[in-house]
């Protein structure tokens, strides 16, 4: 059976225009993510996010133009967040990157988005920031575990290397962390990476009726 171009350049028009919509729909879906809800009205930056961009200024013309252009990227990200959940911090030294503290809130949200598509070549790390006047011993290990808020619970591990098949991760409030790592004396271990690793090494640390636990993180 033949059938003429005429008859099936319809049909083609029609079928990528599916796809296309498909792919819109796709994109949609990626930047629809809710802003994680607040436990309590009062601000804890308890993260530094370093955000790491290939500048491609031309600085030998001007030098300027690095840190102009990473000034403009720094504007559009915070705007990206709501009021006050992030603050600059500083630039780094070679204009390639800047430093902002975070709320919980907004590490989580950064972390859901991804990227953005305005925002793209862009790569974060995440620095755990502690305060140091307010660190103490447990008295307890239940004492370890009790929390009011999630941002009270932080991810520890077992072994000074983090995770592997053999070891856990487990969450403690954030006030023993320093007690914690101490007590791993990591200061001269050397660490092999490892294949395998335990479940709770990919969950997330959260506050349920008043202690520290993992929730194991939902597949996509």
């Amino acid at each position: 059976m033949r059938f003429s171009f005429a008859i099936l350049l319809p049909i083609l028009i029609f079928l990528l225009g599916c796809s296309f919509v498909t792919q819109d729909q796709q994109i949609t879906q990626k930047k629809d993510v809710s802003y994680p809800e607040k436990e309590t009205t009062e601000l804890f930056y308890d993260w530094e996010i370093e955000v790491i961009k290939d500048v491609k200024c031309d600085a030998t013309a001007n030098p300027q133009c690095k840190q102009d252009e990473l000034k403009a990227i720094k504007d559009v990200f915070s705007k990206r967040f709501p009021a006050k959940e992030v603050i600059f911090d500083r630039y780094g030294e070679e204009n390639d990157r800047f430093f902002i503290n975070a709320t919980l809130e907004a590490k989580e949200y950064l972390e859901k988005m991804n990227f953005f598509e305005d925002m793209v070549n862009l790569s974060f790390q995440y620095h755990l920031i502690i305060d140091d006047s307010n660190q103490k011993k447990p008295t307890s290990q239940e004492e370890l575990l009790l929390c009011q808020f999630k941002r009270d619970c932080l991810k520890v591990y077992d072994s000074c290397c983090g995770c592997s098949p053999n070891v856990k991760a487990k969450a403690i409030n954030r006030i023993y962390y320093n007690w914690w790592i101490n007590k791993l004396n990591c200061e001269e271990i050397l660490c092999t990476l490892e294949d395998m690793v335990h479940w709770t090494c990919f969950a997330e640390p959260d506050c349920i009726n008043n202690l520290c636990i993992l929730e194991e993180m939902e597949k996509t």
